[in-house]
């Protein structure tokens, strides 16, 4: 058996076996791959578009700045956009709104559903992309946290043994400026989207030096491919 792929040559007379001919594979091929060339002359081509509004919607869910399927690092870019209770959405950046002088009281559940297509790509890095409010007069007491987690029909578990991983801003200098908390994972780090799906946990600062009005500006994972 072979491949054969039909061409838009249009409709053209062919050789066919007659009775008492001695009929191979090869003549009839001829026939079958002249009404292919036929069909496909005729059928108008088909073209996919995205709406402009669909567009910018694949490019604000996620970008892919390397090619993982190659092997490469591959970097998923993932702005913020949502609406809640304790925080405002400012052009896809989230603005906490309030702050408490005792304990962290606001959590963010941010779904990574994007993750769904990259079963068996291994998290290499996760990164929120953070800014502190102007005017503190030292860093907060109690410092900002992401934990990323997966949630499975019969458990849930971390992807650092920590749980839990601190911003590490040197100084307030540092805080006020667009910055990374970073969390490499060191356990359960290979995407496993047939028993799991992952989130990103965030908590705002709190306690002593706290002000309102911390940014999270957008997610940033870096995957590795399987090998």
């Amino acid at each position: 058996m072979s491949t054969y792929n039909p061409s838009r040559v249009g409709l053209v007379p062919f050789e066919r076996p007659d009775d008492g001919d001695d009929v191979t594979a090869a003549s009839v091929g001829v026939a079958i791959e002249a009404l292919a060339d036929g069909i496909f002359a005729i059928s108008p081509p088909v073209t996919l578009s995205l709406s402009a509004d669909r567009v910018r919607l694949a490019r604000a869910t996620a970008s892919v700045l390397a090619s993982p399927a190659l092997g490469a690092l591959g970097t998923l870019v993932l702005p913020l956009a949502t609406e809640l209770e304790n925080s405002d959405t400012q052009l896809g950046v989230i603005v906490a709104k309030t702050v408490n002088a005792m304990t962290n009281t606001m959590l963010l559940y941010l779904p990574l559903d994007e993750l769904l297509h990259y079963h068996g790509y291994t998290i290499a890095s996760c990164k929120l992309k953070v800014k502190g409010a102007a005017g503190h007069g030292a860093l907060p007491a109690g410092m900002p946290r992401i934990c990323l987690v997966r949630f499975g029909a019969s458990a849930n578990a971390g992807l650092h043994s920590t749980t839990w991983v601190l911003d590490t801003a040197a100084n307030v200098a540092a805080y006020e400026v667009e910055h990374d908390i970073t969390l490499t994972p060191d356990q359960n780090a290979v995407i496993n989207c047939e028993q799991y799906q992952y989130a990103l946990l965030v908590q705002n600062e709190y306690g002593a030096n706290s002000a309102i009005g911390l940014q999270f500006r957008r997610i940033v994972l870096t995957l590795t491919a399987p090998t």
